[in-house]
């Protein structure tokens, strides 16, 4: 992203956590989780379902990297 002066912005500290020890991190894994099996190649059973369940929250995805 760039500041208005033309400077990118970096990240500088990454800090990792336990999923199981953090409600937002968990929740942040589930989400995730969510939308990456909803774009799996093959359709299974219950694919789309946990999707469904965050659609009317949804904002933009984009699926990276594109083919």
């Amino acid at each position: 992203m760039n500041e208005p002066d033309g400077q990118t912005r970096r990240i500088r500290k990454v800090k990792l956590q336990d999923s199981g020890r953090n409600n937002l991190i968990q929740l942040a894994d589930m989400v995730c989780g969510a939308v990456a099996r909803s774009f799996k190649g093959k359709r299974r059973r219950g694919q789309r379902d946990y999707r469904r369940v965050i659609a009317h929250r949804e904002i933009y995805v984009q699926f990276w990297p594109r083919k």
